[in-house]
């Protein structure tokens, strides 16, 4: 299949959203797609009701020969994988020293729209997707050559012209006319050419071409149009699908015999083939369709992610999700949706955290209920996304609670004191809220949300005992607080112009002041819980008739004291249900081993919550 500071930053900003569909249909058209001349190479093996692995007419350029066994299906990929013979074979006087392959449908096809998405092998040796017709097939002037080569390209440059940089690094298209049979049919080919943004065996890409009538055909590169191109002659006969990996005179064997590298560096990859043809569109606009909504091209290592699917289904049908790493399928979900469109959101479960990295694909399918991936209708697809390290943020965006951990008062700005910031016991009103916006390296902006003015040290000082206080904007370092861990659920909050300072409550005492002072973190006055607005009363204790045990945790809470049918619900700090389960005896025991580690409320509904640690 579908084969970090500031690298990781470069490859999120340059991650796009890769969904593809074919081109929009002329007026009372649609799209239909061809079975017989389509395939996802799911299985385990080639399907030889659609392709075969020789043509009797042609065993391959010299010095390449095309061999079976450099063919296969794996990893939901068509592979051809090139090496370099134990010995030399001389066939019709001919000697071969390398072998490729050559996979071709068993049907023919005419005018349509025909793609595959595929990453070419780094080798001297091609990596094509083409089509072709059968000379022999046809009598009078139509017993002639037309090929159309959507894409042709190499891996190494061995020939050394500069020209074949530019090969390696671009879709590259053709159309050809030879072998004629009357004078009357012109001869000689065409082509166009697109840049790929890096080298070709770098990444999958899908290549595609609309073969509209006999004198136009349509380019497109990653589901973009690039180009037209009209044929040196009428391409009006069948042609079949071919992919084949050969050799080629211009880009000759290089020294040591250029097949070195790993079997993997030798292989091109094909994900799949899909051809598809116009049909009469009968007006009803209801076809079975599915594409991905802002699916995230950037994502956090995780065991479960969760997709919304748009959707119209003429009438019940199911949708498959599926998550894929650059080699290999790792998990997949299906739901049933009922006739008619909308949008449905489907989680993945993963039986493992993907590892960070690149090249991770996304694939959903809707097909009738009870069949398989065989039977999809239609299929959408997210190319190119980067999971990340699990995020060191150490506070999420959101609306907090910013409170002693000596007592129970919480910072408060107002007008009544200047704005300045000042401890006050904990009441229902917004000025006690503060807004957390997250602008890297645990560095936020912190705004009051009753006053939409931000937490600062006036006059950017930075000098023991400065009052803090909020200004209208958060522009200067002096606005900008650095969030840092000194223990579980404990945190201090240092000034950016001045890091070695903390938010102070002065003297340590109640209905203080707050200040910058030099920052400590044996200093209980810069100690600070940061709680969520979303819960109230989440730092309450065990009760007499409850006990939660052991905290911190790794896999499981357990908890004494529970009474038949109580609801048990495990929150995040924004609030989110991340668990809930209702119990029928007087001790349970709680799977967390899912989630992520942090801090979470545990709540038995309508007696007590309690935070707990999961590792």
């Amino acid at each position: 299949m579908k084969q970090i500071k500031t690298v990781w930053y470069a490859i999120i900003l340059i991650a796009t959203l890769q969904s593809y569909a074919q081109p929009t249909p002329p007026q009372g058209k649609k799209w239909e797609k061809v079975e017989i001349l389509s395939d996802e190479f799911e299985g385990n093996s080639l399907n030889t009701s659609k392709w075969a692995v020789n043509v009797s007419t042609w065993i391959g350029r010299p010095p390449g020969i095309f061999k079976t066994n450099a063919v296969k299906v794996k990893d939901g990929n068509l592979q051809i994988t090139n090496y370099k013979l134990g010995s030399a074979e001389t066939v019709n006087g001919n000697r071969y020293t390398h072998a490729g392959g050559l996979v071709r449908s068993i049907n023919s096809t005419l005018y349509g729209y025909y793609e595959c998405k595929m990453k070419a092998s780094r080798t001297f040796m091609s990596s094509t997707f083409w089509l072709i017709n059968q000379r022999n097939e046809l009598s009078g002037c139509n017993r002639r050559v037309t090929e159309l080569d959507i894409t042709e390209t190499v891996g190494v440059n061995s020939g050394g012209a500069s020209w074949i940089n530019n090969t390696i690094r671009s879709m590259n298209s053709n159309t050809h006319s030879r072998n004629v049979q009357c004078n009357s049919t012109p001869v000689g080919q065409e082509g166009g050419k697109e840049g790929l943004g890096g080298q070709s065996w770098e990444a999958y890409h899908t290549y595609g071409a609309w073969w509209k009538n006999k004198n136009e055909v349509l380019f497109y590169l990653d589901g973009k149009f690039v180009y037209k191109i009209k044929p040196p002659s009428d391409f009006n006969l069948p042609m079949y699908l071919r992919l084949v990996t050969e050799t080629y005179d211009w880009n000759p064997v290089p020294n040591g015999g250029g097949m070195q590298g790993s079997a993997d560096s030798r292989t091109t990859y094909y994900d799949w083939v899909r051809t598809y043809k116009l049909v009469d569109d009968n007006g009803t606009g209801k076809n079975d369709k599915v594409s991905f909504k802002n699916a995230p091209v950037s994502i956090p290592s995780k065991t479960s992610y969760t997709f919304n699917i748009d959707y119209e289904a003429k009438t019940n049908r199911e949708i498959v999700v599926e998550f894929w790493s650059s080699t290999s399928w790792l998990a997949s979900k299906q739901e049933i949706v009922s006739a008619g469109s909308g949008t449905k959101s489907i989680t993945v479960d993963l039986p493992q955290a993907p590892q960070p990295g690149s090249g991770y694909v996304y694939k959903v399918h809707i097909r009738p209920t009870g069949t398989t991936w065989r039977d999809a209708i239609n299929r959408d697809q997210v190319d190119n996304v980067v999971v990340t390290n699990p995020s060191t943020q150490l506070i999420t965006n959101g609306a907090y609670y910013i409170t002693s951990t000596q007592s129970n008062q919480r910072l408060l700005s107002r007008a009544l004191e200047q704005h300045s910031a000042v401890m006050h016991n904990p009441l229902n009103y917004n000025d006690q809220v503060w807004m957390f916006n997250h602008e890297g390296n645990n560095v936020y902006t912190i705004k009051n949300q009753g006053t939409n003015r931000f937490l600062e040290v006036p006059n950017a000082k930075c000098s023991d005992g400065v009052n803090v206080a909020t200004w209208t904007n958060a522009s200067g370092n002096h606005k900008k607080w650095k969030i840092v861990s000194n223990g579980t659920g404990v945190y201090g909050l240092q000034p950016m112009h001045c890091t070695n300072k903390g938010l102070d409550r002065e003297k340590g005492a109640l209905n203080a002041n707050v200040t910058i002072w030099g920052y400590s973190k044996a200093n209980n006055n810069q100690k600070w819980k940061i709680i969520s607005s979303n819960n109230k009363n989440l730092s309450l204790e065990n009760t007499d008739d409850l006990t939660f045990y052991p905290n911190p945790t790794e896999n499981v809470i357990s908890i004494k004291g529970l009474s038949t049918n109580d609801v048990v619900i495990i929150y995040d700090l924004m609030g989110k249900i991340m668990k809930k389960i209702s119990v029928n005896r007087q001790q349970d025991t709680i799977d967390v081993s899912e989630l992520q580690s942090g801090l979470y409320i545990i709540s038995i509904v309508g007696k007590t919550k309690m935070q707990f640690i999961k590792k």
